[in-house]
């Protein structure tokens, strides 16, 4: 029997004995917490677990299955990533190039646990730079006119490139209520300005 390093992320709503239901579901498929945070959001009434477990690799499946059936799980909010298997991130930037250049480089040396499936980006701008470090970089333009074609094909573009993480860099653009729904979980803001974060 194999064992691996998982990360089991939970988004449930707030209710006394989440964390101990979510922690003995873990239990009862041998699994062990090697490390465990945990928040409650009494804004929104949502409870969200991270844990590091240790867990035989045959019974991910079934711990996945176990924990989605939790009650009071939000629809597609339990996930469960073995550590060895690393993300792919496209990365959306617009035409500054300071935020691309420090993930760039942080790639390049191994400091992100990560694999940029591509960058997109509205402007041509930093193609070269993108294309130098060997990463497909997707020209999407964007008007007034065309925003939401502009985000269909943006969509489309990080599905293709089988992205398990959408990471705005310094992206100026307002990302629509659609797909703010679609990336819920899934899509990071890394540079503060009202613009892209404000959503």
């Amino acid at each position: 029997m194999t064992f691996g390093d998982y990360v089991l992320l939970c988004r449930t709503a707030d209710r006394p004995g989440k964390l101990a239901a979510i922690s003995d579901a873990v239990r009862s498929h041998g699994g062990d917490v090697r490390d465990a945070q945990s928040f409650g959001d009494d804004a929104t009434g949502a409870f969200f677990v991270r844990m590091q477990v240790r867990l035989a690799d045959s019974r991910a499946d079934a711990l996945r299955k176990n924990i989605a059936e939790i009650g009071d799980m939000l629809p597609g909010a339990a996930c469960l990533h073995a550590t060895a298997q690393r993300p792919r991130l496209v990365i959306a930037v617009s035409k500054f190039d300071h935020c691309l250049v420090d993930l760039l480089h942080r790639h390049r040396v191994g400091a992100i646990g990560g694999d940029i499936a591509a960058v997109i980006s509205n402007h041509d701008t930093t193609r070269p730079l993108v294309e130098w470090h060997d990463i497909p970089f997707i020209h999407l333009p964007v008007t007034q006119e065309t925003k939401f074609e502009q985000q269909a094909a943006f969509q489309r573009a990080v599905s293709d490139a089988g992205a398990d993480l959408v990471v705005l860099a310094r992206y100026m653009q307002v990302l629509s209520n659609e797909l703010c729904d679609a990336w819920a979980g899934k899509c990071i803001n890394i540079h503060h300005s009202f613009l892209p974060s404000f959503k």
